[in-house]
């Protein structure tokens, strides 16, 4: 893969509504491919006799680590390659590993199967976000940002409605599995229906033409003169042993010294954890994802500094990181775990369940993220761009207000009627926390500064939300606490997250510049 510089004439409006389609799409499938295992999470654990915590993982570290580990090399892939054909293998790579976690009869494998969906998916936002740039003005970034992000709410929607809808058609045709399609039981057989369809929109994604970079923004880019050497020693950083390698040829002894010093830390501290909590697996996982970010950190910092610089001497980009990781708990946490609390805590079938939900997510997500794009670009004509942050700090705190009502009444009308400002709210920081992104950085290392952004939401949100909510729903049953009533509180308790989120959000706004 090369880049593509040889579009001389502007895309037509039509063309760039076009793209902006397709492209939404992709994360629809993105979201839905991942949404999916909500839904299926209570037949999973009774098939193969796992615990919330270990759902937990399925839900968020077993993707999110592999996710944001390999969402660095591919997002300075992004920055020098063909972004449409990056994106177009990566939804087929994804694809494919979600129809064969319908293969899976135990829990390593199923693992293994959604470790490949994180790689896979990991090529598209930093590609996304980067090509958005190219097709669309300053002005219109954080609507087009905000159409395209859209497709998380409306993937989680389908991936409910859809895996409910299989449950229940799959459960009624074939109560007998043996007698099922190559034996498969209803959760299996939603696997392999929601990842087929992947294959052929990757096709189309292929076919998009790829924007002069730079051009909006009245800048040239230059060329990598040898993009896939780059990409190669970019992958190879993010492992373990040849990580260190790479490390001590561009940056000496000292820097590796500084990396094993690391690597003992976040192995040391992996077991320790996971001692104390019985977690061995998670917490491993989550070790080896914070030092390969580690070790790539300091790679950037020896081979670019002025980009190292642009990002990590950001002050106010640094705090929106945080503030934004915690929007992404806040949101993640319930979006991963609400299908099992209405299931379990309040009795509701799956079908119901998926309906209700997914009519949810999907209606009230895209207006809250596309109301939410549109306010902020008109507030940022009056207030300047810093009003993105406090903008999310306030949208993230009425949400967590809707999800605390949504669990303490006992009705399940109206705990349902509660979850649609909850994804009114939840949605409208999405837009913009990626643009806030884009606006203060270079063009020539947004790619690498989206990837980067997103490697802090899903190591403390994506990765850690579910677990969390796991993990705390196993330690509440410990204590004695009904298995009902155990995933409610566990909700609650994660709403406490709001509370550092907020402070990073507005201290962010509080220093950038007017």
């Amino acid at each position: 893969m090369t880049t593509n510089v040889d579009q001389p004439r502007p895309a037509s409006g039509a063309y760039k509504a076009y793209v902006l389609f397709i492209l939404m799409l992709v994360y629809v499938f993105n979201l839905l491919d991942r949404q999916i295992l909500s839904i299926l999470a209570e037949s999973i654990k009774h098939d193969l006799g796992i615990s919330d915590s270990e759902i937990g993982f399925l839900l968020g570290i077993s993707f999110a680590v592999f996710y944001a580990v390999f969402g660095i090399p591919l997002g300075k892939a992004a920055d020098i390659v063909n972004r449409t054909r990056l994106v177009s293998i990566g939804l087929a790579a994804w694809s494919v590993m979600t129809a064969l976690s319908g293969a899976a009869r135990s829990f390593g494998f199923l693992a293994m199967c959604r470790m490949g969906v994180g790689v896979g998916e990991a090529s598209a936002s930093p590609a996304v976000y980067s090509l958005l740039c190219d097709y669309f003005p300053k002005h219109q970034r954080t609507t087009a940002i905000a159409i395209y992000t859209s497709g998380l709410f409306i993937g989680a929607g389908l991936g409910l409605t859809l895996g409910g809808w299989v449950l229940s058609a799959w459960t009624s045709a074939y109560p007998d599995p043996a007698l099922a399609p190559l034996q498969l039981k209803a959760w299996q057989a939603a696997f392999v229906i929601v990842g087929c369809p992947g294959l052929l929109l990757a096709l189309f994604v292929a076919a998009l033409r790829e924007p002069i970079r730079g051009a909006l923004d009245g800048q040239t880019i230059a060329p990598e003169r040898r993009p896939m050497r780059a990409i190669a020693i970019e992958t190879l950083t993010m492992l373990p042993a040849t990580g260190a390698m790479v490390l001590y040829r561009v940056a000496g002894r000292r820097a590796l010294l500084t990396n094993l010093a690391i690597a003992l830390t976040t192995a040391l501290g992996g077991a320790l954890v996971g001692r104390l909590t019985g977690d061995h697996l998670q917490w491993g996982v989550l070790a080896f994802g914070l030092y390969a970010v580690c070790t790539w950190t300091q790679k950037f910092r020896a081979v670019d500094p002025d980009g190292f610089k642009s990002i990590f001497g950001n002050r106010s980009l640094l705090l929106g990181f945080g503030g934004f990781a915690g929007c992404c708990f806040l949101t993640i946490g319930p979006l991963a775990w609400l299908a099992v609390y209405f299931q379990r805590t309040l009795g509701a079938t799956p079908s119901d369940v998926g309906l209700m939900l997914g009519l949810s997510y999907a209606v009230a997500g895209f207006s809250g993220i596309t109301l939410g794009a549109m306010l902020t670009d008109r507030l940022i004509l009056s207030h300047g761009e810093r009003v993105r942050l406090v903008f999310s700090a306030a949208a993230i705190s009425c949400a967590s207000a809707a999800l605390i009502a949504c669990l303490l009444t006992a009705s399940t009308s109206v705990a349902y009627a509660w979850t649609v400002p909850f994804n009114f709210f939840s949605a409208m920081w999405l837009a913009p926390a990626a643009a806030n992104v884009s606006s203060q950085v270079p063009p020539n290392i947004r790619a690498t500064a989206s990837a980067i952004y997103i490697v802090t939401q899903v190591f403390l949100g994506t990765a850690m939300a579910p677990f969390v909510v796991g993990a705390l729903s196993d330690q509440l049953m410990v204590w004695g606490v009904s298995a009902e009533q155990s995933v409610q509180q566990a909700l609650l308790l994660s709403q406490l997250a709001l509370i550092p989120a907020v402070i990073c959000l507005v201290w962010g706004w509080r220093r950038m510049k007017a």
